[in-house]
């Protein structure tokens, strides 16, 4: 898509934020298409005004040649004049790269040498950040792993020393394992309490290592003794922060935020009652970010009256809003076997019994045209509503070994009768229904239909037979199912050719998990079949170049900075371009499915 008009106007007029998020739109690909020069040009702007993210941005571009010349004395600069300004720890990425990976490989070796410089974040990161190509404290044999053991020990030391935060704990970690220096061991409750002060939620910790039948405490027995009087107050701080940090998740405006508050509402705060006004209130505003399980809940309270007076049709629309984001794994393609599973609980909650069989099964068909034997919403486990002990009833009629607890009237009986009855009627129904549609050629219900054969190990079967039908036309979810079943040997016999088209095909349709799996199948590090008997494929590097150019059009980069290694900055611009070609094929075939 274009940048919007507004941001670029921002960034021209000379504004640092705006320049860098345009600098990022054409980096990532969002403007359109892959610009890496034009947004390099972006980022030095940014980076003039001393903006430490921009500054980030041009040292990785001229570390690695992207988008301008490789430059490892400006890349160095650049690198260190973030780290003067920036507040905090550096990130160790920027949109997916890895970050300093090996900066200044030759002349300044890295992040070894801005830990020699005495940065501690670069110290403590030489020792627990990503792996470090050439790196030799993470060669782990011999004597070269109680060198790794021995770096460990001194940078994170230096590192807390510095007063680097994230080195504290490390540092009470070493002392606990014994693995400090002599006189360590008496500054341990030191350590603790620095760390406590940079995140309160250290105080769980304390408290657990104060409790006196703590057998590995490195205090002194003094420390103990008196740690011990205290920790019914470190537990209280604990809770204290726990909470505090749920409330400030809610108050600075995150859609997770509102839903936790909204739970704890609705089981009642520290063993309280429930505030079903107040969960409504929260579950409302995390909705409106698309939360699924808050719509499942406002549907819940305006069903069963909680907090509210009782109201189906609002219910029933939180439902149907819930089912609308419901999506097979790795698609937008609306998942059909979940809504089957959710869509029957309000059947089983007795809230449709008024509706005539074929209103009831017409509601259903709206919604779903899935079936499966083994239903979730006759699984047992409702609550908190006044027919919970009818519903359990009913799962019990379809599920015999169910426990069960409470005691039916007459009256109730009778309803659990006629409901159950009902429900093994339209489960018939639904069942006969996805088999014609299957048999007519829908895809979805073929791809539903070929969950209810078994699938046997290494050789074909009906199950198969049927999620081929469904891939042929298209249908991604049963595309991946293909690819996986041939790759695994699950239901057909292992064949690297057929998952591999499969996997490809998927992952053109937008299907994330296949992509996933089609760039592992180029990259040689998929596991074929029965693993360790697994079939070695080693790739081409064709397949290689064409495994890092689909893991930059969908974001999914593994082991990027080994990749960088190999190739030349001519190559990973190359790379870049070939990822814009697949993206806009990708683009493509979405908008010819709609």
């Amino acid at each position: 898509m274009p940048i919007p008009k507004k941001l670029l106007d921002k960034a021209k007029a000379g504004n640092g934020e705006a320049q860098l998020e345009v600098g990022r739109l054409y980096a990532d690909g969002r403007a359109g298409h892959y610009d890496l020069e034009e947004a390099f040009e972006w980022f030095e702007k940014a980076a003039s005004q001393d903006l430490p993210e921009a500054l980030l941005e041009v040292a990785l571009a001229k570390e690695y040649g992207l988008g301008t010349d490789r430059d490892h004395e400006v890349a160095f600069s650049a690198y260190m004049r973030a780290a003067r300004i920036h507040k905090g720890p550096l990130p160790f990425t920027i949109r997916g790269l890895v970050l300093t990976q090996n900066l200044c490989l030759e002349k300044h070796r890295g992040q070894l040498a801005l830990a020699e410089s005495g940065y501690a974040h670069a110290q403590w990161s030489f020792v627990y950040g990503p792996k470090r190509k050439g790196n030799p404290t993470h060669e782990v044999n011999g004597e070269k792993w109680l060198k790794r053991q021995a770096e460990a020990r001194k940078w994170t030391r230096r590192a807390a020393m510095l007063g680097y935060p994230p080195a504290f704990i490390d540092m009470t970690c070493l002392i606990n394992r014994g693995e400090s220096e002599p006189g360590d061991a008496a500054k341990l409750w030191g350590w603790y309490l620095k760390a406590y002060g940079h995140e309160a939620s250290v105080a769980k910790m304390i408290a657990d290592v104060s409790a006196p039948a703590e057998k590995f405490s490195r205090f002194s027995s003094a420390s103990v003794a008196e740690a011990a009087a205290d920790l019914g107050k470190w537990n209280k701080i604990w809770k204290a922060s726990h909470q505090e940090r749920r409330d400030s998740c809610a108050v600075s405006r995150t859609f997770e935020g509102y839903r936790n508050q909204g739970d704890m509402s609705f089981r009642g705060k520290d063993g309280g009652a429930p505030d079903y006004a107040k969960a409504r209130k929260w579950y409302l505003r995390a909705a409106a970010g698309d939360c699924q399980w808050s719509m499942g809940q406002l549907a819940k309270i305006y069903l069963n009256g909680l907090g509210v007076p009782r109201d189906a049709t609002k219910g029933f629309a939180w439902l149907d809003r819930q089912f609308s984001t419901v999506y097979c794994n790795g698609t937008k393609i609306i998942d059909q076997r979940v809504l089957f599973h959710w869509a029957l609980r309000p059947i089983v909650e007795g809230h449709l019994d008024h509706l005539s069989e074929e209103q009831l099964f017409a509601w259903l068909q709206a919604r779903t045209h899935a079936f499966a034997y083994d239903c979730g919403a006759l699984s047992g486990n409702y609550d908190l509503t006044e027919n919970a002990v009818a519903a359990n009833q009913v799962c019990k009629a379809f599920r015999p070994d169910l426990s069960v607890e409470g005691k039916l009237d007459e009256s109730t009986r009778k309803v659990v009768g006629v409901r159950v009855r009902r429900i093994a009627r339209l489960l018939e129904r639904q069942e006969a229904a996805m088999i014609t549609r299957a048999d007519a050629g829908d895809a979805p219900s073929q791809f539903c239909y070929s969950a209810l054969f078994t699938r046997y190990k290494k050789r074909s079967g009906i199950a198969l037979r049927w999620l081929l039908k469904s891939a042929e036309q298209g249908y991604a979810p049963a595309q991946y199912e293909v690819a996986k079943a041939y790759a695994d040997g699950d239901g057909a016999p292992v064949s690297v050719a057929d998952a591999r088209k499969w996997f490809q095909t998927a992952s053109l349709n937008g299907h994330t998990w296949a992509q996933g799996e089609y760039i592992r199948v180029l990259a040689g590090a998929c596991c074929w079949g029965d693993y360790p008997d697994t079939a070695k494929c080693v790739p081409s590097k064709e397949e290689l170049f064409e495994a890092y150019a689909w893991s930059i059009a969908t974001g999914k980069r593994t082991n990027e900075s080994d990749v960088w290694l190999r190739y030349s900055p001519e190559q990973v611009v190359a790379a870049y371009r070939r990822a814009d070609e697949i993206r806009q094929e990708i683009a493509t075939k979405e908008s010819l499915t709609g």
